[in-house]
């Protein structure tokens, strides 16, 4: 159903998955230590109306490694490269994780690229996410040596650890947050059984969006698609059905 290709961003040759000419393109962004094929169990569906592209981030999946080069901003400008110079028309873009933070920088940054944005699971407040990443670094470290798809070590893990203020020092989310000007889905996964977003975090930070949606999923960990595809997917449609053209 899709076909992977490259794109060169300049700094790094990326690789992606695209699916069929369906509909309105729709960009999938995926989270720290994953690849693109992470939303396979939504990607069916959705090709099924719009045309789907999957990243894979620098140092991650099959596009090429920049060691210690993996900031927000990277990771910003090459999805903003991607939009310019692959589809050159607004996209709704999906980030599930880190892949959220990306895409909501992008949004504010190149709006006229950016039609809307689906967050999966994404820590809006940071404090979390680093202490989950500091407590679990060596563990990262040791499972993505045993992979099969190992992405840059210096991407996650002990090193995404060690230098974490400076990776994330564009994420600013009092200034970020306010500045976006298109519809905002949240996909929240339940943090007492392994989701990444507190009910009090997220509280204090989706009204700072102009113009948001909230689904939460009960029961479900951060891999919210993986565990619970059909009613992540009906969530979805609902949103992308208000964007159709």
């Amino acid at each position: 159903m899709l076909d992977e290709r490259r794109f060169d961003a300049g700094e790094v040759q990326l690789n992606y998955a695209e699916g069929p000419d369906a509909g309105p393109p729709l960009v999938l962004v995926h989270g720290g230590a994953s690849r693109w094929q992470g939303f396979l169990p939504i990607i069916p569906a959705l090709a099924r109306r719009w045309h789907v592209y999957a990243l894979d981030l620098r140092g991650h999946g099959r596009s090429g490694w920049t060691p210690n080069r993996y900031r927000l901003d990277d990771y910003t400008a090459d999805l903003l490269a991607f939009l310019a110079r692959c589809i050159a028309r607004p996209a709704v873009v999906m980030g599930h994780s880190l892949g959220g933070n990306i895409a909501l920088l992008a949004a504010v940054r190149a709006p006229q690229a950016v039609r809307a944005v689906a967050l999966g699971d994404t820590p809006l407040v940071l404090t979390g996410m680093r202490e989950r990443i500091t407590a679990t670094a060596s563990e990262a470290d040791q499972r993505n040596a045993r992979a099969e798809h190992p992405h840059d070590p210096t991407a996650a893990g002990t090193a995404l650890a060690r230098d974490f203020d400076a990776i994330f020092a564009a994420w600013r989310p009092a200034e970020v947050l306010p500045a976006l000007t298109c519809p905002v889905l949240f996909l929240q996964a339940d943090a007492a059984h392994g989701g990444a977003v507190a009910d009090d975090d997220l509280a204090g930070t989706l009204p700072l969006i102009p113009n948001a949606r909230h689904a939460r999923f009960p029961g479900a960990s951060h891999a919210l698609w993986a565990e619970r595809p059909a009613e992540v997917q009906a969530a979805i449609e609902e949103f992308l059905a208000t964007l159709r053209e």
